[in-house]
């Protein structure tokens, strides 16, 4: 019963953060939200950190470098640099 409770609370608080309001910048192949620090599309399948738009939780991706599903990332920069590591064909 413990465990479901600590779930719950972990989605129920990814899903806040995923629907705060956004101050997304646009980056190749995806965007960074300076104020969540989300980098959008540079998580492979199954490495998300968090909720998106198409489910409830981490590691939930169906695929690579989809622009719902995002990555922490502390700059735009380092946001690009995932990006292009993870997605190459999206430079």
């Amino acid at each position: 019963m413990k465990h479901n409770k600590s779930l719950f609370i972990a989605s129920a608080v990814c899903s806040a953060l995923t629907m705060a309001a956004a101050n997304a910048v646009e980056t190749k192949g995806g965007h960074y939200d300076a104020e969540k620090k989300h980098c959008h599309g540079a998580a492979l399948k199954g490495q998300n950190d968090c909720a998106g738009e198409a489910h409830s939780c981490k590691g939930q991706a169906k695929e690579d470098c989809n622009p719902k599903d995002w990555k922490m990332a502390m700059s735009k920069e380092e946001c690009d640099k995932m990006i292009a590591k993870a997605c190459p064909a999206k430079k």
